[in-house]
């Protein structure tokens, strides 16, 4: 028997209850996805029973116009609030959300007021926005697959240029998120290539676990390591499925049955250290960690697990020290710094303490750079003013996170 014959997940029934507390707590877009993997997993075990499929798309369609709704009154208090973008991004989110013509009716009316608020709006003043990398412009799809293979090793990248059309438009579809399409034509892409060798039930393997058919991805990973058992990637993927589902043993098992060639790998290693981290054993996770970096040398992906580790298990100044030290790599090598290390760097800085003018222009940066989180970013500038003693901008600040 495989490692993976126990597994069978979680019935249609188990999601659609989770998706009803969810509607019950108002926390509609977790309601949204749990309501979309009942119904994955109805097609799946009795694609016949037309009326239960029929009362969860009932149930969906409730919940999204209750989002709808909900995002609908959150963009008209941004509205009254002059916070027009936001505003306007709330009312597209509604409007696709809901065929309720009332709603769609509400939503226009929304809209017709930012358009006429724009016309008038003076702009928030902050520090000028740097110009935006510009995006390469794909001309076909063609040219999308070259793109998104070119990062590939070279092995693979070579390999994939010879899978076909039904291969490349499913990958570009697996890029873009269409995962349906994705599974669709990977299915052919297999009945075309049969080798062993194929890299496409890995693809394969990946559209189906984002489609939430975990148990036939995992049939797939088990038979592809068997064909490429130096493949991280897929033991990544296998480790993914493995850890939403509590499998820590299963996992153990999986890492270390690897072959001798990558049992020393940092991929490897990041993968028993993440193991580490979600069963909470900190330290366990922060020594194989710091061996990895003693060992290897410096790795910013590893670096960034042992950041994360130290920040949660509450040693923040650790936490710091190390963000603080990407930072800098990423400077000296003139790579423009990653949003989420300024964002980590600035939040551990501020919960030790630290109220400087470099903190304070890091969330500036911030508020550009991760505009969803702005309001946060908002708060603690404020915040950071108030500490200066400088209650003028401090209030100014809090005004804009209020907003």
């Amino acid at each position: 028997m495989g490692i993976l014959n126990i597994f069978t997940g979680k019935s249609f029934a188990e999601m659609e209850k989770r998706g009803d507390r969810y509607t019950a707590d108002r926390e509609y877009g977790l309601a949204i996805q749990a309501y979309e993997k009942a119904l994955l997993k109805l097609e799946k075990t009795a694609p016949a029973d037309e009326e239960q499929k029929n009362r969860l798309v009932q149930k969906l369609t409730d919940v999204k116009a209750a989002l709808a709704g909900q995002h609908l009154e959150n963009g008209k208090a941004l509205i009254a609030a002059d916070v027009l973008d936001e505003a306007e991004e709330l009312l597209s989110l509604a409007a696709g959300l809901t065929r309720d013509s009332g709603l769609l009716s509400e939503i226009e009316k929304g809209r017709a007021e930012i358009r006429q608020k724009m016309k008038q709006a003076s702009p928030i003043e902050l520090p000028a926005m740097p110009d935006p990398e510009v995006e390469p412009y794909i001309h076909s799809e063609e040219e999308h697959f070259s793109a998104i293979i070119s990062s590939l090793p070279p092995e693979e990248s070579s390999a994939y240029q010879n899978y076909g059309d039904h291969f490349k438009t499913g990958y570009v579809a697996l890029h873009n998120g269409d995962f349906e399409t994705a599974a669709e034509k990977f299915e052919l892409a297999m009945d075309e290539h049969r080798d062993e060798k194929s890299f496409i039930p890995l693809e394969m393997a990946t559209a189906k676990s984002n489609l939430g058919r975990q148990d036939e991805a995992l049939t797939l990973l088990e038979t592809f390591i068997g064909h490429h058992p130096g493949s991280t990637r897929a033991y990544t993927l296998m480790c993914d499925i493995l850890w939403e589902r509590g499998a820590f043993e299963k996992v153990y098992d999986l890492l270390n049955a690897c072959i001798p060639e990558i049992a020393d790998s940092v991929p490897i290693a990041v993968l028993r250290g993440e193991t580490f981290f979600r069963q909470k054993k900190f330290e366990a996770a922060i020594a194989l960690y710091k061996k990895v970096l003693d060992e290897k040398g410096w790795d910013e992906q590893v670096a960034r697990f042992l950041a994360k580790v130290h920040e949660v298990s509450g040693a923040v100044s650790e936490a710091r020290k190390i963000y603080q030290m990407i930072l800098g790599k990423c400077q000296g090598c003139g790579r423009r710094p990653d949003p989420y290390i300024l964002q980590r760097y600035a939040e551990t800085s501020f919960a030790a303490g630290d109220y400087s003018t470099r903190i304070l222009e890091v969330y500036l940066d911030l508020t550009k750079k991760d505009p969803e989180n702005r309001k946060h970013y908002f708060k603690k500038i404020s915040d950071i003013y108030i500490h200066m003693g400088n209650e003028k901008e401090a209030k100014r600040f809090l005004r804009f996170a209020e907003a």
